[in-house]
């Protein structure tokens, strides 16, 4: 399942489904980098006279192994009870949506925002079935 760091616009979608604005502009491959798996693309909307990079990781084997770690209980429990506790994984894709909200993991002073970034957008990356605010 592949993630995207940047929200689809409307005129993507719309590019996306084929109507007039398909036949304007084509994302073109830009990068990839293989230690994170991002690849990035370019595109040029000549409509709205725009240029984006977008990053997109294939996350498939990592979003199998949180929700193996989400069904396992006992690992969250025993994390709770010896004072640690593995809430999340975040994968790199995701750092860089986060932020583009403004959000940055290294600052301690964001961690609720992200906490609710994730627990509203991104359960999935979640290690446990029990919330933290």
């Amino acid at each position: 399942m592949p993630l995207s760091a940047e929200p689809e616009s409307d005129v993507a979608k719309t590019r996306a489904g084929g109507g007039n604005l398909s036949r304007f502009s084509m994302p073109i491959f830009f990068d990839f980098d293989a230690e994170t798996g991002i690849t990035e693309t370019f595109d040029y909307d000549p409509l709205l006279d725009t240029v984006s990079i977008t990053a997109a990781q294939d996350v498939s084997a990592f979003l199998d192994h949180m929700n193996a770690l989400r069904k396992d209980q006992s690992i969250s429990n025993k994390g709770i009870k010896e004072d640690w506790w593995h809430y999340c994984s975040i994968p790199p894709v995701v750092e860089l949506h986060l932020r583009n909200k403004g959000l940055k993991l290294e600052d301690k002073n964001h961690m609720k925002a992200i906490l609710r970034e994730i627990n509203e957008n991104f359960p999935y990356l979640r290690a446990t079935d029990k919330r933290h605010e």
